[in-house]
């Protein structure tokens, strides 16, 4: 039996309803790590559709909230309550304090509200709404489940039983693990527009038959006269015994920071000989790079095979949409050594160092800029990933798996959803494996104040090895597509740019939340001018 709308009017019916939105949402939403609102101060959460959702006596609600600011701006987002007495033998669920949204009072006695995705029976009933393509007819629009061609195929035989827990990670989103088959992403900020995870997940899926990343199977989506469907949850498969790609990295520095020190190695002496003993204490990872700039490559290729449809068709670069991305970059990159100059006195001695060189390079980097602006470069854009790095792929099998077609959370889906150089994707791999070095020696130098300078030189040496091998495996799987540049000059220049950009963004975020961190993109930068 569907629960009746008719039930929640204690809750979401005056004066409760008033209560909820004057101060049980905006406590609730500013503990979660999924709320993008902290810095800034909430005027008013309003409900702005709900939708009775559940069977039997499970009582839940579908519910879309807008938040507005004290700033004059305003987010939407997708919040599922679930409701449970607070006496009684009638509970169902028994809702930890984490989850708990708040207590009400209503006619028939005193309730607790709670986050439903910590029910795991309400986490069945989506999924099952997916795989029946149910809708929800809610006050003002209508929330719809579907599946695709590959639901059946992923979710396996009904008979086998799924295993139901919320993910860990917490963060712009919230993940419900259906083991061993399925993961949910329930999308917590909401934005008119398909979300690119759900709209590349799909096209990879049914059209492209890209088979290094997890199918998408279904989705639940929110619709409205007049405006664009939201994207409020997508299913996808669970890659088993899956280790993340930052982790499988890291412990391969670890590994051969042990062979350098092992082998005794000092301050390396940059002879022919001594490159070729250093290298072979890098291992394997290079080839695991090389393997992983294939993948890199194909993805592209997918991405770039539709010709027809408008949403995913190549196009040219023009050279005034360069010119006004690099004149932003420009911009942002002024201030953020206009930040940096200001907090040298505060960094570390080895990083007021690079600070220094880095500002004293303002004019080349300025040069670069504009010699890239001016330049016409003959290359495409195309549907990219758009936050790709070591932690957006799975490494299981010996192989790579690319996840999270969402792009960067903090941009309007417009923005996400737009075509852009896949260079871009290659530049953010590239610093990733930066980091990957500089976060291994980090951790392994703590306590050891001499380390970091014996073993920095190993750390350029890993970092450059696994670059090359990358990029030379991507360049033979994709070169000569129409939407890389064929001049291997108008490569190189348009990459530094966004291997510039990409730093640069970092620089600004180190300064802000890491600052023994800031020696990490400032290495990035300054090496572009080595």
């Amino acid at each position: 039996m569907t629960v009746n709308p008719a039930e929640f009017d204690d809750y979401f019916g005056c004066p409760a309803r008033e209560a909820i939105e004057r101060s049980l949402l905006p406590r609730y939403l500013t503990r979660q790590r999924w709320f993008g609102g902290k810095a800034r101060r909430v005027d008013t959460v309003r409900i702005e559709d709900w939708t009775a959702f559940g069977h039997g006596d499970r009582r839940a609600a579908l519910v879309l909230a807008t938040v507005r600011y004290a700033d004059g701006g305003d987010e939407r987002y997708f919040i599922p309550i679930g409701v449970a007495s607070t006496t009684g033998t009638d509970r169902l669920f028994e809702p930890t304090s984490a989850s708990v949204i708040g207590r009400l009072e209503t006619a028939g006695g005193d309730r607790v509200l709670f986050d439903a995705l910590a029910d795991p029976a309400v986490c069945d009933d989506l999924l099952e709404s997916i795989a029946a393509g149910r809708e929800h007819q809610a006050t003002r629009g209508v929330i719809c489940a579907s599946r695709t061609t590959a639901f059946q195929q992923v979710r396996g035989p009904t008979s086998e039983p799924l295993s139901i827990a919320r993910g860990a990670a917490e963060q712009s989103n919230s993940s419900i693990l259906f083991r061993p088959r399925l993961i949910m992403k329930v999308f917590r900020r909401i934005e008119a527009g398909v979300n690119p995870d759900l709209e590349i997940g799909r096209f990879l899926t049914e059209r492209a038959g890209f088979g290094r990343v997890p199918r998408t199977a279904g989705a639940i989506e929110y619709l409205r006269p007049g405006a664009e469907p939201a994207t409020l949850a997508i299913v996808q498969e669970l890659v088993p015994d899956a280790a993340n790609g930052w982790e499988h990295a890291l412990e391969q520095v670890r590994q051969y920071f042990d062979r350098v020190i092992a082998a005794g190695s000092g301050p390396p002496v940059w002879t022919y000989e001594y490159a070729l003993e250093a290298g072979r204490l890098v291992g394997d990872y290079p080839a695991t790079a090389a393997l992983l700039g294939r993948r890199t490559a194909e993805m592209h290729l997918a991405l770039a095979s539709d010709t027809l449809t408008s949403e995913f068709r190549p196009e040219p670069l023009v050279a005034a949409e360069l010119a006004a991305s690099v004149a932003a970059t420009g911009r942002q990159l002024a201030e953020t050594l206009s930040t940096l100059d200001a907090a040298s006195d505060r960094l570390p001695d080895a990083t007021r160092r690079d600070a220094a060189l880095l500002l004293d390079r303002r004019d080349a980097i300025t040069g670069r800029l504009d010699e890239v602006a001016g330049e016409p470069i003959a290359a495409g854009k195309i549907r990219v990933h758009g936050d790709y790095h070591l932690g957006q792929v799975l490494w299981a099998a010996g192989d790579f798996v690319i996840l999270d077609f969402e792009g960067e959370p903090a941009r309007p889906i417009a923005e996400r959803r737009a075509k852009q150089s896949p260079l871009k994707d290659v530049a953010g791999m590239l610093r990733s494996f930066g980091y990957a070095a500089y976060a291994a020696l980090f951790a392994h130098s703590a306590g050891r104040p001499a380390e970091p300078t014996r073993l920095e030189p190993y750390v350029r040496l890993w970092q450059r090895l696994t670059s090359a091998s990358f990029l030379s495996a991507y360049h033979s799987a994709a070169g000569g597509s129409a939407w890389l540049p064929s001049d291997g000059r108008q490569f190189a220049s348009l990459l530094d740019y966004f291997l510039l950009d990409k730093a640069c963004y970092e620089l600004r975020y180190e300064l802000n939340n890491r600052p023994d961190w800031v020696r990490i993109p400032l290495r990035g930068i300054l090496s572009l001018f080595d």
